[in-house]
């Protein structure tokens, strides 16, 4: 048998649904009850009872934002930092060139915007006071 209570009525917008609002829509449809039995017994809108009917096993509508993998991992950019940082040579190699050398998959603009992020700066100024002519 349904139970219809008021516990959850005070149901907020863009809120989930309770676990027993939930139970209720899943059992009626178990029992063959319409969508607009359940509209009109239950008060929730027929899209909502079909959306909860649909996902059969997450009681969230929205997953959670989905990242790409990362193209270099941490250890490969550390690596990089510390073939650039060795020497000279080092320090005036192309970014084309470090990717050549040390077989890197991703593109130069990927390992330039991953050295940025891990605060790598790649021309420095000297620290030097200002000379005046004066």
């Amino acid at each position: 048998m349904i139970q219809f209570g008021d516990e959850d009525d005070n149901h907020q917008f863009h809120e989930n649904w309770k676990t027993p609002r939930r139970s209720r829509i899943i059992q009626a449809r178990d029992l063959g009850k319409s969508w607009g039995w359940i509209e009109q017994n239950l008060g929730i809108p027929r899209s909502t009872a079909r959306s909860i009917i649909k996902s059969n096993s997450t009681r969230r509508t929205r997953k959670g934002k989905v990242y790409l993998p990362s193209m270099i991992s941490v250890k490969e950019i550390r690596r990089i930092i510390r073939t650039i940082a060795r020497n000279w040579t080092g320090r005036r190699m192309t970014f084309e060139q470090i990717k050549n050398v040390l077989g890197i998959q991703a593109s130069v603009r990927t390992i330039r915007r991953e050295l940025r992020r891990h605060g790598y700066r790649r021309c420095i100024i000297y620290s030097r006071p200002f000379i005046s002519r004066v």
